[in-house]
Formats: C-alpha cells, sequence, structure tokens
C-alpha cells in the first residue's frame, strides 16, 4: 500500500521515512510461483541427469543436483510445511477420497527433498563412506529422482484440482 498526501499540487511521502510498499499475494499466486520453481527444478534435475551422467560431467550433475535440493528444502520449508500444517489445523486432509493428491504429493515430496539430502550428503562424504553405502549410491539416485517426478506430477494434480477445477 503507498502512503501518500497531496501537498499543493505535489505528491510526497506521508511519513519521514519514505515510501512504504507492501507485497501482498494470494495462495494461488504463491502456489503459481511454487509451480514454476518446481517446474524448472525437475527439468534442471533432468538436464543434469542427461548432460551430467550420460555425457560423463559430473561436475555438471552435481550442480544441477545441489541447487534443485537447496531450492526445493527452502520451498519445503517456507511453503510445503506451513501448508500441510495448515491444512490439518482446518481439517481439510482428513478426507482421503477427496484429498488423495494432495497427501501423496506431500509424502513424496518430503520424501524426495530427504533423499536428495541424502544423496547431497552421501557426495560430499563420498571417500568417507564404507564400499556397500557407496555401491547403493547409483540406487538411491535412480528411486530419488523417480520419486521428485512423481511428487512433481502430483504437485501438477493438485495444483489443478485445488486451484483450476
Amino acid at each position: 500500500m503507498l502512503m501518500t498526501r497531496q501537498d499543493r499540487g505535489k505528491w510526497e511521502p506521508s511519513s519521514n521515512q519514505g515510501i512504504e510498499m507492501q507485497i501482498m499475494l494470494s495462495d494461488f499466486q504463491i502456489a503459481l510461483i511454487v509451480l514454476t520453481i518446481d517446474t524448472v527444478a525437475v527439468l534442471w534435475l533432468l538436464s543434469g541427469w542427461y548432460f551430467g551422467i550420460r555425457q560423463k560431467k559430473l561436475r555438471t550433475h552435481h550442480l544441477a543436483v545441489y541447487s534443485v535440493v537447496l531450492v526445493q528444502l527452502f520451498i519445503l520449508i517456507l511453503w510445503m510445511i506451513p501448508r500441510v500444517l495448515m491444512f490439518l489445523s482446518l481439517g481439510l486432509l482428513n478426507d482421503f477420497a477427496g484429498s488423495w493428491h494432495q497427501i501423496m504429493h506431500d509424502a513424496f515430496g518430503i520424501l524426495a527433498v530427504s533423499l536428495g539430502l541424502a544423496l547431497v550428503v552421501f557426495s560430499v562424504a563420498k571417500r568417507r563412506l564404507p564400499p556397500a553405502l557407496r555401491k547403493m549410491n547409483r540406487l538411491l539416485m535412480r528411486i530419488t529422482l523417480v520419486v521428485w517426478v512423481i511428487a512433481f506430477a502430483l504437485g501438477i494434480v493438485s495444483f489443478v484440482v485445488g486451484y483450476l477445477a
């Protein structure tokens, strides 16, 4: 909100602190921003897999994974968890038949970010890990990618059902 007063035909700030602006976003606008970020993140993750692993450019792959995990961790903390807590407090998730997509999206999203964080830790501590855990790394990567894509698809379903239906 812009607070001003008119004085002799000139517009001036109404306080000595200058012009105060407040940006308010609706739930739909925030969800649309998160969906856009998630779309870019999934495409970035898939490109990191394709261009990094398939073309043997591990630095590209690690850059993609680390950046996506970091961005998704912020989204999880700042948007997903508070939203789930709000839904739970309002009883909106009590009807599984009506909100299965949101419940599954949240579960898969939390699992995907958790697996992603585990992979980042494994990657950083790779030399210190026992050989058995190092061998499981590829399997864990594939599982994480599948879980991430499922969470993304369920997020699209939740967005359509929640905002466009």
